[in-house]
């Protein structure tokens, strides 16, 4: 395999394999490999690093270059390739129709999807991440029971897989419909489970939420106990990995769920007093740089005043010089009248020598037109353009060749030969001339002419 090949084909394994968590160096990755596979024998293989070409897309920011991708006519036959490419696409278009806020195509290419998924080379994959999007963009367009059945649909799926990544996803969209709807206790099992899931991975960012929720949650339960120890176990395992935001975010809900319990809070009350006078502060700072650009904004519009009166002045001075400049002109418009007139008379006589020499042309062309054609056909082209065609009865043609031309030919120089049968046509010629005989052309030693029947 050509080594530019073999270096796309891996890419293509690192990506959809998800080895590759900078969003655009990702990208970059998959535009090069894009272009080699694009020239390459395997169109699935083309497809399928398109595909994850636009999730990074998608991923770092750049969504309509990313629908872009899928406008490509060749997903018309994404159903002759691969489950995982198959899967890939689906996945991947959903997620962009997402960011583009296109529900309702997010339902319908979910639908198709799944049809697709009844025989062929999709039959039996885990579509769970496709079904977990179809749920979000269902509860986007207000179907919030519909969408916890696809969440549920996506979850029991992925069980079936043995995916606990997707599992996670599906526990975790199913616990955010239950919040939304007031079921704190279905909710509050969601994220239990969840958390158990993520445990076994180690630390991650979502634990740090997951236990943020849960805090939340219990919160909202009225169970204060719970949610403080919950928040407490975000903060430390933030701080302990070093998720500063995660740590901030634990510890402003904490600070929330104990002022709920003790609202005779004083040092809280302070600290959020100061925090409001932070932000005035803040605010004090915005608006004096809003003031210092608005006076720096009136000093330069100021300048540009100046500049376009000055601008004006010297606008006013040129017009000026322009009318002393032209009552020169006037002054000195005799001379010019005069330099006019021998300038125009030159351009007489050259004009004059132009015509002459035109006519002495065309009646050298008109000579020519003679000799070639009878004068009766001469004068009509002349006249009209073209000539008519006219038909005679009966008409003698006259053909002639030299006998022995051939052999003479080999014997006489170029000069000779020409000036011999120029002496003849010649004499020929005159004949045709005496006699009201056309001469029609001639061709090498061969003279044609037509004249009257005999």
């Amino acid at each position: 395999m050509d080594p530019e090949l073999r270096w796309a084909d891996s890419v293509l394994t690192e990506l959809s394999e998800h080895k590759q968590d900078d969003a655009r160096r990702a990208a970059d990755l998959a535009r090069r490999a894009s272009r080699l596979l694009d020239g390459a024998s395997d169109p699935c293989k083309a497809l399928h690093i398109r595909s994850l070409l636009a999730n990074y897309l998608d991923r770092s920011g750049a969504v309509d270059s990313a629908a872009s991708l899928f406008l490509d006519d060749r997903f018309a036959r994404i159903g002759g390739c691969p489950a995982l490419v198959q899967k890939d696409y689906y996945r991947y278009l959903t997620n962009v129709q997402l960011s583009l806020g296109e529900f309702a195509r997010v339902d319908s290419v979910c639908k198709l999807a799944y049809e697709r998924a009844r025989s062929g080379p999709l039959a039996g994959t885990d579509l769970s991440e496709v079904r977990c999007n179809h749920g979000i963009a269902v509860a986007s367009l207000g179907s919030l029971e519909d969408a916890m059945a696809l969440f549920q649909s996506a979850y029991e799926e992925a069980r079936r897989h043995g995916s606990s990544e997707n599992m996670i996803q599906g526990m975790l969209n199913m616990a955010t419909i239950h919040a939304m709807t007031g079921e704190l206790q279905a909710a509050r099992k969601n994220y239990e489970e969840v958390r158990d899931l993520l445990r076994v991975g180690g630390f991650s960012d979502r634990l740090v939420h997951c236990y943020q929720n849960l805090g939340g949650i219990h919160k909202d339960l009225g169970n204060l106990e719970k949610a403080i120890a919950y928040q407490d176990s975000a903060i430390a395992l933030a701080a302990a990995s070093g998720y500063l935001q995660g740590e901030a975010d634990a510890t402003h809900g904490l600070a929330q769920i104990l002022r709920e319990r003790s609202p005779r809070n004083d040092a809280y009350d302070q600290l959020d007093r100061y925090l409001l006078l932070h932000d005035s502060i803040l605010d004090s700072d915005r608006i004096k740089a809003v003031t210092e650009m608005r006076e720096k904004y009136e000093t330069e519009k100021k300048e540009r005043d100046n500049q376009e009166l000055r601008a004006a002045n010297l606008e006013s001075s040129l017009r000026q010089e322009q009318l002393r400049r032209t009552r020169n002109l006037y002054l000195s418009g005799g001379i010019i009248v005069l330099l006019s007139a021998v300038a125009l008379w030159s351009r007489l006589r050259i004009v004059h020598r132009s015509r002459a020499a035109i006519r002495k042309e065309k009646d050298i062309s008109e000579g020519l037109l003679h000799n070639i054609l009878p004068e009766e056909v001469a004068a009509e082209l002349k006249q009209k353009g073209y000539a008519d065609v006219k038909e005679f009865e009966v008409a003698t043609i006259l053909f002639s060749d030299f006998k022995g031309f051939t052999a003479m030919s080999e014997k006489l120089t170029a000069a000779e030969l020409v000036a011999e049968i120029d002496h003849c046509f010649k004499g020929f010629d005159a004949i045709m001339e005496k006699y009201r005989i056309e001469k029609i052309k001639t061709i090498g030693d061969a003279y044609m002419a037509a004249g009257p029947a005999a």
